[in-house]
């Protein structure tokens, strides 16, 4: 068996297998969401801990901009080369891997490194997304899927903003907040694997051209969405 054909059955996916495979992707977007606004609220503190200077702390989130825009454009390439399970896992992997490297980094170098290791799972998860919603739902749920599925962003936007602070607050130190979302990562790790299956190939052979035409319509549509986003993280920098 290859590797693209990792989590495909022989069969259509059921509408609790479609729903099960959505929850575990909308948890990685979401925790890739909160791992890039977590660091605001804490900045000054990270700075301080780190021996950044003013210049520094907008790394903390240019270096998670930058590598997801970098690697958002071959994402898609590479997803229809090892199939659409094996791409999430590989992504949620090293989104966990770089939350590690941040967690347990003793200079900013190493701290930023891990940031931008975040940021590449962030950009892979950004074009991947979208590109799966039209072959994992029929034509008539998918309003309701990409409903939900555009809710990743602001939900861990707003969650991190609000539940940073308390994290800091109650632990006494930034690297509590890492060690939450690396919780969160490793869940979403391991749902994806357990519970993310793809109805069999074929199914997108005879599509009609409407159906063919909206699924390249959804995935054009994830670099406006890669581009909003780093650019209100770049925002969020500058007022840094």
């Amino acid at each position: 068996m290859s590797i693209s054909s990792y989590g495909v059955l022989d069969r259509q996916t059921t509408n609790t297998e479609r729903w099960v495979t959505f929850a575990a992707l909308f948890l990685f977007g979401f925790t890739a969401s909160c791992n890039l606004f977590k660091a605001s609220p804490v900045m000054t503190v990270i700075g301080g801990d780190l021996g950044l200077d003013a210049g520094g702390l907008g790394l903390i989130m240019t270096f998670y901009s930058i590598a997801a825009l970098v690697m958002a454009f071959p994402g898609a390439l590479v997803m229809r080369k090892i199939g659409v399970k094996a791409m999430v896992v590989i992504s949620c992997a090293i989104m966990v891997c770089g939350t590690a490297i941040s967690a347990f980094s003793s200079d900013s170098g190493m701290f930023l490194a891990g940031r931008a290791v975040e940021g590449i799972a962030y950009g892979l998860i950004c074009v991947c997304g979208p590109n799966i919603l039209p072959r994992l739902f029929p034509r008539k749920q998918m309003g309701l899927a990409v409903g939900i599925w555009s809710q990743w962003i602001p939900c861990g936007t707003i969650i991190a903003f609000f539940t940073a602070p308390l994290v800091f607050e109650a632990t006494g130190n930034w690297q509590g907040i890492w060690f939450v979302t690396l919780a969160l990562g490793i869940v979403a790790l391991i749902l994806l694997i357990a519970l993310v299956k793809m109805p069999q190939k074929n199914r997108t052979k005879s599509l009609p051209a409407t159906r063919r035409s909206s699924q390249s319509l959804v995935s054009s549509s994830s670099l406006p969405l890669l581009l909003c986003a780093s650019s209100s993280l770049s925002g969020c920098s500058s007022m840094s």
